[in-house]
């Protein structure tokens, strides 16, 4: 009986071939996935854009506006209309818009660092344009995968991903492709493949904003409402400061109303970072959103006008602009 038990397991050469063929299955995966991501990926070909629209911007004429941003910004800003609005009212600018869907000031700050402050491309302006510019406790491990340098991995597990089991993932997103981009590759084969898939995400973070909207809240929760971190956006505005880049914070427009915290006016205030209240313009109505967070291809256009007036008015005119609360 133990003879054939014994018969019956593999011995260590079998063991061998079948590591050897999963570690060939895997490779394959990898060179695949660094060969189509590109291509499949609508993400990943914006951030693979990054570093020649960077070097681009640096070097063209003065002033150099970079806009960063979230969906809001994605969907909200229109640079060819923004530009042209801008040469209307006397002046010349050169602008680009860095925004990715999702986003949150981890991303947008090691999307400056890697592809402005370390690689010595630096804007004029730049233009922090979203609705919340809190710390979030999970960040897109992923994404910033892609977005870092390999010199800055240290620095971003120390400051941004402090969980140990976060850290493992990070670091097999900077080593593999195919993980780094399973999420992005699952979107883009679902869309693909469902119909309205965008619409239903859409619809469902639609839901579950109402239900936040309708939950009520104790003191407790105001407190801690009042206790948000903005430790990333500091960083970031330390960053700017280091080189010599100006900063402003946007408020974006939606179609329902939101406050914006006291506690970071007070702190822009405090570092005189001026705030750009651009949550109720008065050409944007409800119609000129698509679901009720993001604005139509015409909403947009009217934004992009609207922000390119403020930007003349506050940032372009001879006196020194002043933060708009």
């Amino acid at each position: 009986m133990s003879s054939s038990t014994s018969s019956s397991r593999p011995t260590l050469r079998q063991e061998l071939k079948v590591l050897a063929v999963v570690a060939c299955m895997l490779m394959g995966v990898e060179l695949l996935m660094r060969r189509i991501e590109s291509r499949v990926s609508a993400e990943y070909a914006t951030i693979s854009s990054f570093a020649e629209r960077a070097e681009r911007l640096a070097s063209s004429q003065s002033p150099r506006i970079l806009v960063i941003g979230d969906s809001l910004a994605e969907d909200g800003f229109r640079a060819d209309v923004f530009s042209r609005q801008i040469e209307q009212l006397g002046h010349q600018v050169s602008v680009d818009a860095f925004t990715l869907p999702g986003s949150e000031m981890s991303e947008w700050y090691w999307l400056f660092r890697s592809y402005f402050a370390d690689a010595q491309h630096r804007p004029d302006m730049v233009f922090l344009c979203s609705s919340d510019f809190v710390d979030y406790p999970t960040v897109g491990i992923g994404r910033l995968a892609t977005l870092t340098r390999r010199s800055n991995h240290s620095e971003l597990l120390l400051s941004d991903i402090p969980d140990f089991c976060d850290r493992a993932k990070f670091l097999k997103s900077s080593a593999f492709r195919s993980f780094a981009g399973r999420d992005r590759i699952q979107k883009s084969i679902l869309s693909a493949i469902i119909p309205n898939y965008q619409e239903g995400r859409t619809w469902q973070h639609n839901m579950l904003r109402q239900a936040s909207e309708a939950t009520e809240y104790s003191e407790a929760d105001n407190d801690l409402a009042q206790e948000q971190s903005y430790s990333r956006l500091h960083r970031f505005l330390d960053l700017a400061d280091e080189h010599n880049v100006a900063v402003a914070i946007v408020l974006m427009p939606m179609a329902y109303k939101y406050d914006v915290d006291e506690s970071l006016v007070k702190q822009l205030c405090a570092r005189q970072v001026p705030l750009v209240d651009c949550r109720w313009v008065e050409e944007i109505t409800p119609a000129s959103f698509y679901d009720g967070v993001h604005l139509s291809s015409e909403g947009a256009r009217t934004f992009s006008g609207h922000f390119a007036g403020r930007v003349v008015r506050q940032f372009l005119s001879d006196r020194e602009p002043a933060p708009t609360f």
